[in-house]
């Protein structure tokens, strides 16, 4: 007796599976195009550089007044929510397009991703500005160095001009295996996400490196208005800096022996 059944389903079944793998593969693409791993890498990168420096942070959010206190506290919050911001309502990308003249920024999002519409766009330069001026308030106040400001602001500059125009190169690469994760294979996705989190990498230190030169921008006339303002008042400098005081002093002032910085500790006598 004829069964139709038994001869459809192998074929039903394997069309789902390919159509399975299709959309699998779009959402693949979807991801690794996206601004969600340079968003995932950009967190990375701050928790290992925040691992080993929370008394400073602690020190960011609080201050000897309320004033400076919500301004560290705010601050903070910008930095750490700006990229969220970013990854849901805005890209990346066109972001980093802001280095190059109108006529050339499309070259720097090679996707077909739609252009963010003028009002979210205007919320991200607000949020950004107000993360700049917060940081160089607080820069200002704990008498950050001009020179290295600029100094950071020539290297971010540099970097942006040799590496941005290898970023776009490796993204219209990445744009490219578009076919290859139609229908993935393990072996193509994993050489993919290899490569492609070299490319997160280099995207968040291009970032970095934008926000060098325009906390530079922000942060030199703040810096010199407070340095006007507070001219000639005696300020109490932050924990850090009177740690640092305490054992510069500490080094010059006579020791019982008649001798600066001569050990006064038994132990380190020998």
């Amino acid at each position: 007796m004829w069964r139709p059944r038994e001869y459809t389903y192998p074929c039903g079944r394997r069309w789902m599976s390919r159509a399975s793998g299709v959309v699998g593969g779009k959402m693949l693409y979807r991801f690794v195009s996206g601004d969600v791993p340079i968003t995932i890498v950009l967190y990375l990168v701050f928790w290992l550089w925040a691992r080993g420096r929370v008394s400073l942070l602690r020190q960011v959010a609080v201050h000897d007044t309320p004033v400076w206190t919500w301004i560290g506290r705010f601050t903070l919050g910008i930095v750490l929510a700006f990229p969220v911001w970013v990854t849901l309502f805005d890209n990346w990308r066109q972001l980093l397009g802001y280095g190059y003249s109108p006529a050339k920024r499309w070259q720097s999002d090679p996707f077909d991703t739609a252009l963010t519409a003028e009002p979210i766009r205007g919320i991200t330069v607000a949020l950004l500005v107000a993360g700049l001026l917060g940081c160089a308030l607080l820069y200002a106040r704990h008498r950050g160095s001009i020179p290295l400001a600029v100094m950071w602001a020539a290297i971010g500059l540099a970097c942006i001009y040799f590496l941005n125009p290898i970023r776009i190169r490796l993204d219209v690469y990445l744009y490219g295996t578009q076919a290859s994760l139609a229908d993935p294979r393990p072996v193509d996705v994993g050489f993919i996400l290899f490569w492609a989190l070299g490319l997160y990498a280099l995207i968040a230190g291009l970032l970095a490196a934008g926000a060098a030169q325009l906390f530079a921008v922000v942060a030199l006339p703040v810096r010199l208005v407070y340095w006007l303002a507070t001219r000639g008042r005696v300020e109490q400098e932050a924990p850090v800096y009177q740690v640092f005081q305490r054992k510069a002093q500490a080094l010059h002032e006579p020791a019982a022996g008649g001798e600066p910085g001569a050990p006064t500790n038994s132990e380190s006598v020998g």
